[in-house]
């Protein structure tokens, strides 16, 4: 047996990493083709597909609907529809090949860094199922900034260690095209490396100058696209900026007050408890069951615990990383690096404290806890200090826990695929939902959208957890918001006499609304929208919680 494990090993470590690389890019691009349309498209994956519609008809984000994130979230899947016509099913396609290219370049980054393919899958399986691609609105939400900060990192590290200054421009040129995708998720990574600069170079004896010239070309790149995107958009370069920069960070703030640090685990342990107490007062007639229950919610509370722990264990042990001895001054200067990148994105993390923000925290920090894996693997037991001792199992566990996940997809994958599905399809696209009721009101409420709409026609969605109607029937809104985030967040009169407005002013021919019962929120946030919807629109289709109103004139 250990002799297929050793063999199996050196076979992995000494074939080609771009062959590995191909292999892993199939595995994390068919996996989620499976059921890459089993969703109902709704939350931050509707409001990707639909927002790009907008712009079809000539709107543009910021200055006609609301957007807090750069542009590029909006037009890309915006001239993936110019291409290939209006269909939500290649938008979600592209998403799924541009996160397989993810973890292609996690693997070849961990190839690189640590010279062995066999930690470097780690790394790559690490990013793909425990990482943003996993955890931030399922695989079918592209991560486009990560795939170019990513390939930034690459070249950054590459050009660093062979003190190349072109390679530093380009890695610069990547990272200001990610940019273009998110801000303080890539401006974490930014200035990790303009801090590793200044680090390494002082580390190594290279004088002032040098310092300066090297932060120089590599901030060049980052300048030279950001001088040619914004006069692209200098109709909207103002109101972008202050969406952008200070919008978004206000309205993270407001809506992470729900979201307390731990939220998560403590929803997990309070699960646990529950069934815990069902069976030490044994007041359940299914004390197997739930006994069962209780220890699997306690496992799942340990798991969800570790992202949260992450991020505070990278930073107790990054001073004890630095002061050893063996790693070289470059290998702890990568350390340092991805350190740096995670706790720069922490406080972002940390505004809406919930698992998938987070992720944007944890994935950069997947890279030092792999190389602390083989750091420590490495010295015999003998050899290792008493705080390595300690250091080695805890690295161990939090690695094997991470890497369920991927089973743990598969497991899902499977589930899913057995699974009944009813579609909703329309000419631009189609999805499969689980719940055959909820299908059927969805696909009723698109007939009563052709029945009383043409295309190109307003109408004004309200439920945010429909699937992308608007782009499922190549209608527009006539209102500034695709989501109502905002307004729960930060409601004022002026936003909903706003909202009122263009739905008059603009012949809004058909409203899509919550049933009564589902109305709460809504109307406690946004009562004059509620009223202007009811003394102007009248109710004529009534399909589960979603009911079709139309303009009584």
């Amino acid at each position: 047996m250990n002799f297929i494990i050793t063999h199996t090993k050196e076979k992995i470590n000494t074939t080609t990493p771009i062959l590995i690389g191909l292999v892993l890019f199939l595995l994390f691009f068919f996996l989620p083709l499976l059921t890459y349309n089993h969703t109902d498209g709704s939350g931050d994956l509707g409001k990707y597909l639909q927002s790009p519609v907008r712009i079809i008809f000539g709107d543009l984000p910021y200055r006609d609907f609301w957007l807090i994130l750069p542009p590029g979230e909006v037009f890309f899947p915006y001239f993936i529809y110019k291409i290939f016509g209006l269909n939500i099913n290649m938008v979600l396609i592209f998403s799924i090949v541009i996160n397989a290219a993810i973890g292609f370049f996690s693997f070849l980054l961990g190839a690189y860094l640590l010279k062995n393919n066999l930690l470097a899958i780690v790394v790559a399986f690490l990013v793909f199922f425990s990482g943003t691609p996993a955890r931030y609105a399922t695989y079918t939400y592209p991560h486009i900034y990560l795939l170019f900060t990513i390939t930034s990192v690459l070249l950054f590290l590459r050009s660093l260690k062979n003190s190349k200054n072109p390679g530093l421009f380009w890695a610069g040129l990547f990272i200001g095209i990610a940019f273009f995708f998110r801000f303080y998720e890539v401006g974490a990574a930014f200035l990790a490396a303009v801090l590793t600069i200044f680090f390494y170079s002082k580390i190594t004896g290279r004088m002032f100058p040098e310092i300066i010239k090297s932060l120089g070309i590599f901030c060049m790149g980052t300048f030279l696209v950001f001088m040619t995107l914004l006069p692209v958009f200098r109709g909207i370069c103002q109101p972008m900026l202050r969406e952008v920069l200070k919008e978004s960070a206000c309205h993270a703030i407001i809506l992470g007050k729900n979201f307390p640090y731990f939220l998560d685990v403590r929803l997990r342990l309070d699960s646990f408890l529950i069934h815990l107490h069902a069976v030490v007062r044994n007041e359940s007639q299914f004390f197997a069951k739930d006994l069962i229950i209780s220890f699997y919610e306690l496992f799942r509370a340990i798991c969800f615990s570790i992202p949260f722990l992450l991020p505070f264990f990278i930073v107790a042990i990054l001073p004890w990383y630095l002061k050893t001895k063996e790693p070289s001054q470059y290998q702890k200067i990568v350390f340092l690096f991805f350190s740096l990148w995670g706790i720069s994105s922490l406080p972002k993390a940390l505004s809406m404290s919930d698992l998938p923000r987070i992720a944007f925290s944890i994935t950069p920090l997947f890279v030092p806890l792999v190389i602390l894996l083989q750091r420590l693997s490495g010295v015999t037991e003998k050899n290792r200090t008493t705080l390595g001792k300690i250091i080695f199992p805890c690295v161990g566990i939090i690695t094997a826990l991470l890497l369920l996940r991927f089973p743990f997809s598969i497991l899902r994958t499977v589930k899913d695929l057995v699974k009944d599905h009813y579609p909703v399809s329309t000419n631009y696209g189609t999805l499969l939902l689980e719940n055959k009721s909820e299908a059927d009101d969805i696909n009723s409420v698109i007939a009563a959208i052709r029945k009383y709409t043409e295309e190109g026609d307003y109408i004004f969605v309200v439920p945010e957890y429909a699937p992308p109607l608007y782009a499922l029937t190549k209608r527009r809104n006539s209102t500034y918001y695709d989501s109502f985030h905002d307004l729960f967040a930060r409601p004022t009169i002026q936003k909903q006499q706003g909202i009122c407005r263009d739905l008059l002013t603009k012949n809004t021919n058909l409203i899509v609304y919550y049933s009564d019962q589902r109305k709460g929120t809504f109307v406690n946030h946004c009562a004059l929208v509620d009223k202007c919807i009811k003394d102007n629109f009248q109710p004529i289709d009534k399909t589960g919680d979603l009911w079709v109103y139309i303009s009584k004139k």
